[in-house]
């Protein structure tokens, strides 16, 4: 419930809708430990089975803002998805004040908020982008 609040905030501060279920892709909010395993490349203990993770799309195209307000909400992990045209966001609590990050076809990596201070969340997305260009992801 409380990240189902926080996604709207997200959506809100957005001024757009947001996309859970849509065109087609089932099963990009909650999922069910059953439906979680018949994904192919779903983690075994995916943030969906915990009712904190949602596979987001927006209409404008807009994924740098989304990532912007989904931080500033308390995200802990983005996964960008271009070909399939979503972004993974969740709300999962990491240790060290770090967000998770992956895209299509990379490992994850993590980045820590702390060295850029809540107030420097531009400077924190512009890294957190060139991170995701560097490993070969078109934003």
């Amino acid at each position: 419930d409380h990240a189902l609040k926080k996604l709207n905030l997200v959506r809100e501060c957005i001024d757009e809708p947001v996309f859970i279920n849509h065109k087609g892709l089932k099963l990009r909010g909650y999922r069910s430990y059953k439906e979680n395993s018949a994904i192919e490349k779903s983690a075994q203990f995916s943030r969906h089975i915990q009712g904190i993770a949602f596979d987001c799309t927006i209409a404008s195209g807009r994924y740098v803002q989304l990532i912007w307000h989904a931080l500033m909400a308390g995200a802990g992990a983005i996964g960008w998805y271009p070909d399939n045209n979503f972004l993974h966001v969740d709300f999962r609590v990491n240790k060290n004040n770090t967000v998770t990050c992956w895209g299509s076809n990379i490992s994850s990596f993590s980045i820590k908020i702390s060295e850029f201070e809540h107030e420097n969340i531009d400077l924190f997305i512009k890294v957190l982008m060139d991170k995701f260009r560097m490993s070969g992801l078109q934003i």
